[in-house]
């Protein structure tokens, strides 16, 4: 499997297996196949507070949504502005608000992260030359530039946008074409 990610509860863990999102109990037991037609590459799912997930199609030029407990999946993202631009790493934004996530394109030369507004389903690009980036509960959005510097910047969640200055605090984050060596986890 790849992508694993948990669910806001701790309770069950996401992923990505033969093209489809399946998730399974964090004690073990049988996976529940929730989706067809996924990406099966590493950092392709955001579980969201709203207990659904966001997946990459298996084109990565697109975003699908299915509900945790399974069902129909639906397009929330199909930007044609970015056709044949890979789509990677979604992150959640609280209260199911929309998703970050790194737009690039051959095999990652330009890279950028971007933000999906899942109110009006529009996306725009928030960051250039950077590979991640995660919401913080303090306000800020940290992120990976591709040069390994991670820094963070006050992030307004209801415009969408980052309201000032970026500041570094951490040098040296490996990076590997479109996978982040760092991680982060909202328990801190």
């Amino acid at each position: 499997g790849f992508s694993p990610v948990l669910s806001p509860d701790g309770k069950w863990l996401a992923f990505t297996a033969d093209g489809q999102v399946r998730k399974i109990r964090v004690g073990g037991g049988a996976t529940v196949t929730l989706a067809d037609s996924a990406a099966t590459q590493i950092y392709s799912l955001a579980w969201l507070d709203d207990n659904t997930i966001i997946y990459t199609a298996p084109r990565n030029d697109q975003l699908l949504r299915v509900s945790a407990d399974g069902g129909p999946s639906t397009v929330v993202m199909a930007d044609p502005t970015l056709r044949g631009i890979g789509i990677l790493n979604p992150n959640p934004l609280p209260h199911a608000r929309g998703v970050l996530f790194l737009a690039c394109a051959s095999g990652c030369v330009t890279a950028s992260i971007h933000v999906l507004d899942l109110k009006t389903g529009k996306q725009k690009s928030l960051i250039d030359d950077a590979v991640d980036a995660w919401y913080l509960p303090t306000g800020q959005i940290l992120y990976v530039r591709r040069d390994g510097v991670a820094l963070v910047a006050p992030f307004d969640l209801d415009r969408l946008e980052i309201t000032g200055a970026a500041v570094p605090v951490l040098d040296g984050v490996q990076i590997n074409i479109s996978i982040t060596m760092l991680a982060w986890s909202p328990a801190g």
